[in-house]
């Protein structure tokens, strides 16, 4: 009898030694998974828009992970194409806030998410100042394509510094009275 007790101690035995061994096996992969997931999300690579993917009914939003925003992206009539960071200048500036766009009802321009400023889509692209607009992306700082618009790790890189200092509140007015609040 005893015998057959101290089998059924050393299965019990190898049991929880497989268990834990199978628990440290998933909590190393869960780690590991994280980790690369942080790595990736963080490492800024070339991002390539592709002419053809960009709509000239409304602006596209492009998530850019590795910069917390999107490229806003949209093709005007005559042919031409606009592109901007998804993040209001005017916002950062007053309020020391991001905030996003979207395509307005009509589809003929974006509008802020937080302070309801409106820029039509031709305006897309443009620094006017102090007024509310997307952050520009001009032309002769990306490569243009005949059929792609690829923006270089570096440019991409230096515009990731700008808007981890402006989300900081570095070298904005912090005017307490926002309108989303």
């Amino acid at each position: 009898m005893d015998n057959v007790r101290e089998k059924i101690r050393e299965q019990n035995r190898n049991r929880r030694r497989k268990m834990l061994l199978g628990v440290i096996v998933l909590v190393i992969v869960a780690i590991s998974a994280i980790m690369i997931e942080k790595n990736i999300s963080t490492s800024v690579i070339d991002v390539t828009i592709e002419k053809s993917s960009i709509s000239d009914t409304k602006a596209k939003f492009i998530p850019i992970k590795q910069l917390g925003t999107s490229i806003i992206a949209v093709k005007l009539t005559d042919g031409s194409y606009r592109l901007a960071f998804d993040d209001c200048k005017g916002c950062y500036l007053q309020y020391g806030k991001h905030a996003r766009f979207k395509n307005n009802a009509d589809n003929t321009g974006i509008v802020c998410k937080n302070c309801k400023s409106e820029v039509a889509y031709e305006d897309i692209g443009y620094d006017f100042g102090d007024v509310v607009i997307p952050y520009p992306i001009y032309e002769s700082e990306i490569i243009v394509n005949e059929d792609s618009f690829v923006l270089s790790k570096d440019y991409l890189e230096k515009h990731k510094q700008i808007f981890e200092e402006l989300r900081q509140g570095k070298g904005m007015n912090q005017n307490t009275e926002n309108p989303a609040d």
